[in-house]
């Protein structure tokens, strides 16, 4: 699916309407006008609020997590659930651990084995990888860091077709990659209190699409362009 900064609701419209709220809200609760512990018990209908929006973008997977943690939140804040959410951040662990299986049984793009020169693949855990790839017919590939710094160069490749596929996970660790400026990037990516920045600055003529897909949680995925620094 193709990232849209025009989709149902900008995410910008939910994070800047939730932080306006909590300032109205804490402004009248400092004047003794209102008591902002009514509101602020409700402040994870944020996360379901995010949960919606990916929901009507057809991001099923990003739909569920979100909008799960709020409604597990408001529970717990009411004390009807008595185990709080981030007790179960281990299960992030099985979901890298299932994501590297998936990589190592199907590479990215599915269509080329993980060793071909076709390809770029990395994965960094408690350590620095760095792949560059220089191939005529790039097909795809992907990277996964634990706790590390994953560099995949993809500079001076050149795509086979229109389209290819990349795979990005990052957990307390950083994935950079860069691309050529004849390529154009887009994304469907699930952060969890981490970032992703794209700095690409796509040529006027830049007719290939590399669309990057995965999720990053207390990290950050980067994207850009070889020149930059």
């Amino acid at each position: 699916m193709e990232s849209n900064s025009t989709t149902w609701m900008p995410m910008k419209m939910i994070v800047g309407a939730f932080i306006a709220l909590m300032g109205v809200v804490m402004t009248l609760d400092n004047f003794y006008l209102f008591d902002a512990e009514h509101v602020l018990q409700f402040w994870s209908l944020f996360l379901v609020a995010i949960g919606v929006k990916y929901f009507f973008e057809g991001r099923l997977f990003g739909a569920f997590a979100w909008t799960f943690a709020g409604i597990w939140i408001l529970l717990y804040n009411f004390d009807l659930v008595h185990w709080d959410i981030f007790g179960f951040w281990p299960i992030i662990l099985v979901g890298i651990g299932i994501v590297l299986v998936r990589q190592a049984i199907a590479p990215a793009n599915g269509s080329r084995e993980a060793g071909s020169v076709d390809t770029a693949h990395a994965v960094a855990v408690l350590c620095g990888v760095k792949k560059s790839s220089q191939t005529e017919s790039f097909s795809g590939g992907s990277a996964t860091t634990c706790v590390g710094h994953s560099l995949v160069d993809l500079s001076s490749a050149r795509m086979q077709g229109n389209l290819a596929y990349f795979d990005a996970y990052a957990f307390m660790g950083a994935v950079e990659l860069i691309v050529p400026r004849e390529w154009r990037v887009t994304s469907e990516l699930f952060p969890f209190m981490g970032a992703f920045e794209d700095k690409t600055k796509p040529a006027a003529n830049a007719d290939r699409q590399l669309h990057i897909r995965g999720a990053v949680c207390m990290g950050s995925i980067e994207v850009r362009n070889g020149e930059e620094q």
